[in-house]
């Protein structure tokens, strides 16, 4: 009996090392391209398939998207980056009320058609946030 629980026991850890490292190949692959997609290891080996449309030609140089819109007063990245770090924008104004607008749109046009309004939380604990892309992404940094 006493070698069959020492199997058993070790069963069990390769059971769960193998467990961790199909978990963290997983998380490894998740923003792998699709089978179709050449590989490259720079820009110059992008290679284009096909266009839609013409590509909007300026006589000035265009501003990126969060300088416009940190001048119109719709984003404030500075408030963001000290709630959850880079990457993240806080809304305000007419770009928060129109998010909220949508919403609201939506709760009333599904309104007795079987959906359930949910008000989830807006944290997850680093266990669970660990299963999804942005564990990787963001280099396994978690709000605490």
């Amino acid at each position: 009996m006493k070698q069959l629980s020492e199997l058993i026991k070790q069963t069990d850890e390769r059971v769960a090392s193998l467990d961790a490292t199909r978990g963290e190949l997983l998380l490894d692959d998740s923003e792998s391209s699709a089978f179709f997609v050449p590989v490259g290891s720079q820009r110059a080996d992008n290679v284009e398939v096909r266009r839609w449309g013409t590509p909007p030609k300026f006589d000035f140089t265009p501003k990126p998207h969060w300088e416009v819109g940190e001048r119109a007063g719709i984003l404030d990245l500075p408030a963001a980056t000290k709630i959850t770090g880079a990457r993240f924008a806080v809304y305000k104004n007419w770009v928060r009320a129109s998010n909220g607008a949508l919403a609201n749109f939506f709760w009333c046009a599904h309104a007795g058609t079987g959906y359930t309004e949910i008000l989830p939380p807006f944290w997850s604990a680093p266990l669970r946030c660990s299963r999804g892309a942005a564990s990787r992404k963001f280099g396994g940094r978690f709000i605490r």
